[in-house]
């Protein structure tokens, strides 16, 4: 324990036995914090972002108690950098993972991409909190317990199958008997009972609703075989970029079925987790928060996937909008909305500012900012609503109404309209009568991403650059 560790303990224990000498209630407890990540899941696949073909009535009420927010983008559409962002505030240039992590998840050759690198979990952990973690892990060395969690039930890879999945417990690689959203549930709520008397982070990582589409609980799919999926845009296949993921699966109605049946049974565990923390009295005590480690496209553009579902990768509002929503009874307001623009660098300052604890601190400046006040329902006045994104070598920069994807080394660049062409289907990149408007957005790019000391074009230019070690980049379907 450090010195600055001890002396909070040190205050936290005299100022509890002096409140219990004077006859005055203890201390406060610390806000625990369950952190729900989905993985691939489409942004507008909740009930209450209407969609009535989805059923998720858990998922409704949480975020109808809580706060809403509508404009939540992931930072890298794909996997691994996504979490490792959200538990980092870096974007890929800063820490070192621009693709999803193929090799370097187990054995000989694992590699703890987040060693050395401050994290949400471990500054949780330094301030009092057990952490735990129950599902997908995918930042590498998936073995062991790192990252300042004591509680590791982690699955080895970035995937999984949903019948009897293998997981990593008490540093064995064993078989779970069951369907894997519920056994990672029955982890979380294993670990959410241990730690109900100190303040505690679950991070609860379900791999659905991401391939394979199968091994899903008939009592899911039968909820979906009568479905029109209206919600699916039902375009055709987009063959000039399509990757194998859109080729299996954009016109095949069992894919939906799948996808659908699997967020339900999302939605029942998240419901599990709920009851829980009211059958303990933790509700009030606990910030409930769920999100998806990036979108997801269902058919939009004639595409299935996320970033890597087409070539070159792509960066549509589709695949970098996520569905988010804040819930802790008592401290959040019921019925709370907000439409600020937010990334996924904005995530742990965020949770840390919220919780009332130091930010994090790296050898490169932060790029994020504190949204805590919107979940308050609060007004933000000084708030940019522009977001950034990169992913190999593609560079993202979104505002309200328009955005600019640079690609480079010969890849297609992007100009967006928004206002007028919010589905993103004309690209006015080379259309003079906007090259004013693409100067000053790339400009703005450039500047932001110089003020993070990652404007060396070297950093992203092209994807051989982005083979992390142990790691060999695969261009079929995408596991990530």
């Amino acid at each position: 324990m450090s010195p600055m560790d001890r002396r909070d303990l040190l205050q936290t224990t005299a100022a509890a036995l002096l409140a219990t000498a004077c006859g005055a209630p203890p201390p406060k407890k610390k806000t625990n914090l369950v952190f729900i990540l989905t993985d691939d899941q489409a942004p507008a696949t909740l009930g209450i972002l209407e969609n009535p073909e989805i059923q998720t009535p858990n998922c409704d009420r949480l975020a109808q108690e809580g706060a809403l927010l509508k404009n939540s983008f992931c930072t890298t559409p794909v996997c691994s950098p996504s979490r490792m962002t959200l538990m980092t505030g870096q974007i890929p240039s800063q820490h070192g993972v621009h693709d999803w992590i193929n090799e370097g998840n187990e054995g000989e050759g694992a590699v703890a991409y987040l060693a050395g690198q401050a994290t949400l979990s471990e500054t949780l952990q330094r301030h009092g909190y057990r952490c735990g973690l129950s599902g997908k892990w995918h930042m590498g060395a998936s073995e062991r317990p790192h990252g300042g969690f004591d509680f590791w039930f982690a699955m080895p890879r970035g995937g999984s199958r949903y019948q009897d999945p293998e997981m990593y417990w008490q540093g064995e690689k064993k078989v779970f008997p069951g369907y894997a959203t519920d056994v990672i549930t029955d982890k979380a709520l294993e670990f959410i009972e241990e730690s109900k008397d100190q303040p505690f982070f679950a991070f609860v990582s379900y791999n659905a609703p991401h391939t394979p589409y199968s091994g899903t609980p008939e009592k899911y799919l039968e909820m979906y075989r009568d479905c029109p999926f209206e919600a699916f845009p039902g375009e055709p296949l987009n063959e000039p970029v399509a990757h194998n993921l859109s080729k299996a699966n954009v016109g095949n109605r069992e894919s939906k079925i799948h996808y659908y049946a699997m967020l339900t049974a999302i939605d029942d565990n998240v419901g599990r987790i709920a009851d829980k923390l009211d059958e303990l009295g933790l509700a009030e005590e606990t910030l409930v928060v769920f999100l998806s480690d990036h979108g997801f496209m269902l058919e939009h553009h004639g595409l299935w996937g996320k970033g890597n579902t087409s070539w070159p990768y792509n960066m549509y509002d589709e695949s970098m909008r996520v569905p988010a929503f804040y819930r802790q009874p008592g401290s959040i307001a019921a019925g709370t909305t907000s439409d600020v623009h937010t990334s996924f660098y904005d995530f742990a300052p965020t949770m840390l500012d919220y919780l009332g604890l130091p930010g994090l601190v790296h050898a490169k400046p932060l790029p994020g900012r504190s949204y805590a006040a919107a979940l308050r329902g609060e007004t933000i006045d000084d708030w940019d609503d522009t977001v950034y994104g990169e992913y190999q070598y593609c560079r993202m920069i979104r505002e309200t109404d328009w955005k600019l994807i640079r690609r480079t080394e010969g890849f297609p660049s992007e100009l967006y309209d928004l206002t007028n062409d919010p589905g993103e289907r004309e690209n006015l990149y080379d259309d003079p009568a906007h090259a004013a408007e693409q100067q000053r957005l790339g400009e703005k790019m450039d500047a932001w991403f110089a003020a993070l000391d990652c404007a060396d074009p070297d950093s992203w230019k092209n994807a051989k650059q982005k083979e992390l070690p142990s790691y060999r980049r695969v261009t079929k379907v995408d596991p990530g």
